[in-house]
């Protein structure tokens, strides 16, 4: 309870101080459900963004359109242009030092997508967590996406651990 609490102030403290549109990036995992689930409890109709890079597997994409369905959420489905294999092609495999199909297949299709839907920005509460890498342990509670202009990344449970993650989606 006293995580939720402290998540949900964030958000709310934030939001108070904005009146930019809020969506959540929803990949189907722990983490953005654990988001969803506290978005939800200050935006009930909050705009969902799911990113598929082609690569999902279609029982995830099942997932997040039936989720959506269920509680009545407004989906928006955002597609890579370009296939990821025929990139494979031409810039062989990604890499952790070359991870070219992240601008290709997210953050481009991203950033088109909220040029049109937002053209005066957004802010996007998302589920990255400072124990999933060394580079996501300096998440703050509020930054601006470096790689997506006019998006305002909120990142409520960026202090908790997969066990919390996994409690609060069960409670």
């Amino acid at each position: 309870a006293r995580l939720e609490k402290e998540a949900l102030a964030e958000i709310r403290d934030y939001l108070s101080r904005n009146r930019l549109p809020v969506n959540i990036s929803f990949s189907g995992g722990k983490d953005s459900l654990a988001s969803l689930i506290l978005a939800q409890k200050m935006v009930p109709r909050i705009d969902v963004l799911f990113v598929d890079t082609g690569l999902e597997f279609p029982q995830t994409v099942q997932y997040v359109r039936e989720l959506c369905s269920h509680h009545k959420l407004r989906l928006h489905e955002i597609r890579a242009n370009s296939d990821f294999f025929e990139q494979v092609k031409s810039f062989g495999p990604p890499a952790k030092d070359y991870r070219w199909c992240c601008k290709s297949n997210k953050l481009g299709p991203m950033t088109s997508f909220l040029a049109r839907q937002y053209p005066r920005g957004c802010v996007t509460i998302e589920g990255r967590r400072i124990y999933e890498s060394f580079n996501r342990s300096t998440i703050k509670a509020v930054e601006r996406n470096p790689y997506v202009p006019g998006q305002t990344m909120l990142s409520p449970i960026r202090n908790w651990r997969a066990l919390e993650v996994m409690l609060y989606i069960y409670w």
